[in-house]
């Protein structure tokens, strides 16, 4: 039986060449659908371990011959076999990799791509690092496993608003305007919890201030996975998080900005540390996320 998933390109619509205008949908309504997202997430990584795919069944009859040859004169011993390390995408090797080669001709956003049924009003914005893989082929480590996650820490809503799916990467990028927009329009804020912290970095402490200044919902996803990696992923999240003084940033003028903006937002950097501890105690305070401070 064959159960690989269907290839990406029938996951997406084509469009001719110079077909997307970027204010025919306004960026606040670019919602795609969760599910469609995830299979197309999961199509993409699957048919690009294909090699590794091959090499590894080839390994496996290579260890039979192997094991044949310890007993049977005339089985030779079998050549090495390289397997291929397994690919799996962070959002910036994604963007860079995939989305900007698939979007290339329409200059759109993947959003451009999504067949009719898989677009629609987002109800939730999701905050993610950049540094995060996506998806990992049998683990619960990436964005989507942790946003799709069972129980009290999943996402319910249908679409999503994220940006590698819904940002155009061709046009002029005006990030902290649009994410203010955006938030403001969805009223709901989700942060997937990864191995790669979020609140040491400035853009993600961006968007948790437009989520104040607007009083949207907050919410934190774990995906299900395995007992002690989720215990440990969610406590690493939580005592990652020093202080907004010490957030990172590629472009040390948008950690200026943007620090100056949380420090009038709050009062002070001391208040805006309390106001992210006070949320991350809260937000992970149900027994399931098993936090160890108290």
């Amino acid at each position: 039986m064959n159960d690989s998933p269907r290839p990406p390109e029938e996951l997406l619509i084509a469009r001719r060449e110079g077909t997307w205008d970027d204010s025919s949908v306004p960026l606040e309504a670019r919602g795609v659908r969760q599910s469609w997202f995830k299979e197309l997430i999961h199509s993409i990584t699957w048919h690009a371990n294909a090699k590794r795919r091959k090499a590894l069944e080839m390994d496996e009859r290579a260890e039979y011959q192997r094991r044949a040859s310890v007993h049977f004169d005339h089985v030779p011993w079998p050549e090495p076999v390289e397997v291929p390390g397994e690919i799996a995408y962070t959002t910036r090797e994604f963007v860079a990799q995939y989305v900007c080669a698939a979007t290339a001709a329409v200059k759109g956003p993947l959003y451009a791509l999504a067949p009719p049924d898989a677009r629609g009003a987002p109800g939730v914005f999701i905050s993610h690092a950049w540094d995060s893989h996506l998806y990992i082929q049998g683990h619960a480590f990436g964005i989507l496993d942790a946003v799709d996650g069972g129980g009290i820490a999943g996402v319910k809503e249908d679409f999503i608003w994220i940006d590698i799916a819904c940002y155009n990467q061709h046009s002029d990028l005006q990030v902290a305007p649009d994410m203010e927009r955006v938030i403001g329009a969805t009223q709901h804020v989700a942060f997937p919890i990864t191995p790669v912290p979020l609140f040491d970095r400035i853009w993600c402490l961006w968007e948790l201030l437009c989520a104040a200044k607007v009083g949207a919902r907050l919410q934190f996803c774990a995906a299900p996975g395995y007992r002690t990696d989720k215990r440990i992923m969610v406590n690493d999240f939580l005592r990652a998080f020093t202080s907004v003084e010490q957030a990172k940033a590629s472009i040390s003028a948008d950690r200026e900005v943007i620090l100056r903006q949380i420090a009038a937002h709050f009062g002070s950097f001391e208040r805006a540390d309390w106001f992210i501890r006070d949320l991350l105690d809260q937000g992970l305070s149900h027994p399931w996320f098993e936090k160890y401070r108290t």
